[in-house]
């Protein structure tokens, strides 16, 4: 929803998304949500270059 602009994001921007990831890691024994921050992370980096 972020990466498309969809007009169902609200006002949540990429950083809200980070933190709400963040929080709820919890016990990650597969690496997904470990994966997801990253991936998240990524994008923050390349909506800077934009």
């Amino acid at each position: 929803m972020q990466l498309r602009g969809s007009e169902y994001a609200g006002r949540w921007r990429l950083n809200d998304v980070l933190q709400q990831a963040e929080a709820g890691r919890g016990k990650d024994t597969e690496g997904y949500r470990q994966d997801f921050v990253a991936l998240v992370k990524q994008a923050q980096l390349l909506q800077q270059t934009d």
